[in-house]
C-alpha cells in the first residue's frame, strides 16, 4: 500500500471518528436538555402552592440559550433559561364570582446556579405576567363583596350594595387606564397604574353615580384589590414596568439571586 493510500485511510478514519464524536455530543446535548427541562418542571411542580399552579408548570415550555448544556454541567451554571407558563384561569360568574388558577407568565432567567440541584438560584430573573380583563373584574367584584360584607346588613348598606355594583372592566391601551363600569353603565371610573421605586400604585379618578360622588369605600376597595393582585403576582420582586394594553394588564418584575422555588411561589 502506498504512503498516499495509507495517509488517505488515516484521514478517513479520523473523519469518521470525529463524526461519531459530534453525533454523540449532539445526542448527549439533546438528552441533557430534555433531562434538565424535565427535572426543572418536577421541581417547580413540587414547589407549587396549588393544584392549578402545578398544572400551569406541568404544561410550561422550557428552553435554553445557545450555550451547550454539556459545558453548563461542568460549570454548574446555565447562562439562559426561558420558562413560558400558560394561563390556567377558570372564572365562574356569581355573586361573588369564583376564581381558580393562575394567569399566564413568562420567566427569563440569566445565570442559573445549579450547584445545589435541589435549590437552583437565578442570578437575575425577569417575570412578565398578563392579567386579563375578566380576571381583573372578578378580583374587583370579590373585593367589593368583602368590603360590603364588613359594613353590615342594614338598609343603607343593602341599598349601596345593590346600586354600587361593578359590572364591567376594560383595559384601555390608548388611555393607559383600567376603566371600571358600575351598575351596567350608571357610572364609570378610570384607574391609572403607575410604577415607582419598584412598587406599583393605582390612582382612581373621580366618578359620579346618579350625580353623586362614588363613596370613598368603593374606590378604595377597587384600588386595594388591584394593588393586592399586583403584589401577589410579583411577590418579593421589584416592579420594573406596568402597562395597560387592550384587554390585559401587563406587569414586568425582576430580582437578583432568586431561588427558583420562590419564583414559582410568586406566581
Amino acid at each position: 500500500m502506498s504512503t498516499r493510500s495509507k495517509g488517505s485511510l488515516v484521514w478517513k478514519v479520523l473523519i469518521s471518528v470525529a463524526l461519531v464524536v459530534v453525533i454523540l455530543m449532539i445526542v448527549a446535548e439533546f438528552g441533557l436538555r430534555w433531562y434538565i427541562s424535565d427535572s426543572m418542571k418536577k421541581q417547580l411542580v413540587a414547589d407549587s402552592g396549588s393544584q392549578a399552579s402545578a398544572q400551569s408548570v406541568a404544561d410550561a415550555s422550557i428552553s435554553f440559550g445557545p450555550t451547550p448544556l454539556l459545558l453548563s454541567a461542568l460549570t454548574k451554571n446555565i447562562p439562559s433559561v426561558d420558562i413560558d407558563t400558560p394561563s390556567t384561569l377558570n372564572i365562574s360568574e356569581g355573586n361573588p364570582p369564583s376564581v381558580v388558577g393562575t394567569p399566564a407568565a413568562q420567566l427569563q432567567i440569566s445565570d442559573l446556579d445549579t450547584a445545589d440541584p435541589n435549590n437552583p438560584i437565578a442570578g437575575h430573573l425577569v417575570v412578565h405576567t398578563q392579567l386579563p380583563e375578566k380576571y381583573l373584574l372578578a378580583q374587583i367584584q370579590l373585593a367589593m363583596a368583602q368590603q360590603q360584607a364588613s359594613q353590615g346588613n342594614d338598609i343603607a348598606s343593602q341599598l349601596m350594595a345593590n346600586f354600587v355594583r361593578v359590572t364591567d372592566v376594560q383595559a384601555n391601551g390608548e388611555k393607559g387606564t383600567i376603566d371600571v363600569t358600575f351598575t351596567d353603565g350608571a357610572a364609570n371610573l378610570s384607574i391609572r397604574p403607575t410604577s415607582r421605586d419598584g412598587s406599583v400604585t393605582f390612582e382612581a379618578e373621580n366618578a359620579q353615580l346618579f350625580g353623586f360622588n362614588l363613596p370613598q369605600q368603593a374606590t378604595a376597595a377597587i384600588t386595594d384589590a388591584l394593588d393586592k393582585q399586583a403584589a401577589n403576582a410579583g411577590g418579593n420582586l421589584s416592579v420594573d414596568e406596568i402597562r395597560v394594553q387592550n384587554d390585559i394588564l401587563d406587569i414586568a418584575f425582576s430580582g437578583n439571586d432568586v431561588p427558583l422555588s420562590e419564583a414559582q411561589q410568586q406566581r
